[in-house]
């Protein structure tokens, strides 16, 4: 694993300057308006998206084994089933995965399988690119205070 790369070179995700703008957003919402995807790791999620697709569509079906090929490392189905579970999901009521749901799917497993984890205080953090440290260090105090979904306020938590 320590060949795959910095997670925090491949993803950004993003805070609004006005936090309020998170209010009433699904994780799936957020992800598609705050989630930025560098241009190498959107062809490598394209390539994999087309091999699983059908019709434009990735079966819910082929997610599990979609996963595996892009992270080149076999994934347990209760890895699967948390993912999910962190941007509101269920398998078993998960749609056909069109291409910006695969790329948000993508970006939550890879960063939680392959980000560096660090100890501070007796606190798990996982390390975060200079933007992102800078976006989420005033939003995590502020989180509290907003009407957000438990799920987006624990994804939020998570990233």
């Amino acid at each position: 694993m320590a060949d795959f790369g910095d997670v925090k070179d491949k993803y950004h995700f993003g805070i609004p300057f006005n936090l309020k703008d998170l209010e009433g957003l699904t994780c799936m919402d957020y992800l598609r308006q705050y989630l930025q995807v560098a241009p190498r790791r959107i062809r490598t999620c394209d390539q994999v998206f087309r091999k699983f697709a059908e019709a434009g569509v990735m079966p819910k079906e082929r997610l599990h084994e979609a996963l595996t090929e892009l992270t080149m490392q076999p994934l347990a189905q209760s890895p699967l089933e948390f993912i999910l579970s962190l941007i509101g999901l269920k398998f078993d009521d998960l749609p056909p995965i069109d291409p910006e749901d695969w790329k948000a799917i993508c970006a939550i497993n890879d960063h939680l399988l392959f980000s560096r984890l660090i100890q501070r205080n007796n606190k798990t953090f996982t390390t975060k690119g200079t933007l992102e440290t800078a976006d989420f260090s005033t939003a995590y105090r502020q989180l509290g205070n907003l009407n957000l979904t438990t799920e987006l306020l624990a994804l939020l938590r998570i990233l």
